[in-house]
């Protein structure tokens, strides 16, 4: 089944990098994930991705996670829909980042909102840990798609991966996080700038437990980063 899926996911990478993904290249995601959790999942545990069947006509730019429980079963439900999976900045790799982030509020565990989810933070801090990791692993890319990579991030950037462990998961996590930038840029109920360079100053007292609670988009970039190069939270959303 894995030769499978990265053969298929060989075929469909090369035409993305600059450009939406397609149905197939989202369930290679899906399918790969669904591969690694279902195993850790309790016998009344199920875990679907996009159920239903309109899923991709939505043209709107979300992706979710929910749980329920019904007849003594728990679902996990994690959603990536068509109009943010068809959007000009998407890719596998910023794909990858909001289905592990999505993937976090079932399975980061602490911090939890209200609800007995992961806070927004938690997620984040999971999604570019070995979420994606255990992911990409799966999805391997080839050196000219690499190189293709890099030619879209700041040489400065680039550099923080130097002293990384595994140098390709982190230079295809930057770019996750590129991604990401641009979805907060030109996002209709955000449309606010990020930074690599300049980190969010804000310092909490406390943790926000509340279901509606969001870190600071460039909070949010901040913590993608310090999980992506093994720092610790930041204090922007995270306090001990």
């Amino acid at each position: 089944m894995k030769i499978i899926i990265i053969a298929v996911y060989l075929f469909f990478y090369a035409a993305q990098l600059s450009a939406a993904i397609e149905r197939n290249q989202l369930y290679s995601i899906f399918d790969v994930a669904q591969e690694l959790y279902a195993p850790n999942l309790q016998d009344n545990e199920r875990m679907t991705f996009n159920p239903g069947r309109h899923w991709w006509d939505f043209d709107v730019w979300k992706a979710a996670y929910n749980t329920y429980e019904l007849d003594g079963i728990k679902h996990h439900n994690i959603y990536l829909f068509g109009g943010l999976a068809q959007t000009n900045f998407m890719s596998i790799e910023l794909a990858t980042l909001m289905i592990c982030h999505e993937l976090g509020h079932g399975f980061a565990g602490a911090p939890l909102k209200v609800n007995g989810n992961a806070v927004e933070g938690q997620a984040d801090y999971y999604a570019t840990g070995q979420c994606m990791r255990n992911i990409f692993d799966a999805l391997p890319i080839s050196n000219e798609q690499l190189d293709s990579i890099l030619l879209t991030l700041p040489q400065q950037v680039l550099n923080w991966c130097n002293t990384a462990q595994d140098i390709e998961y982190c230079y295809r996590g930057l770019y996750s996080i590129a991604g990401q930038m641009e979805f907060f840029r030109q996002h209709d109920y955000i449309q606010v700038d990020t930074s690599w360079f300049t980190p969010d100053s804000a310092v909490v007292s406390e943790i926000d437990h509340g279901l509606d609670y969001y870190p600071t988009p460039q909070c949010r970039i901040d913590t993608y980063l310090a999980s992506l190069l093994d720092n610790e939270r930041p204090k922007c959303w995270f306090h001990p």
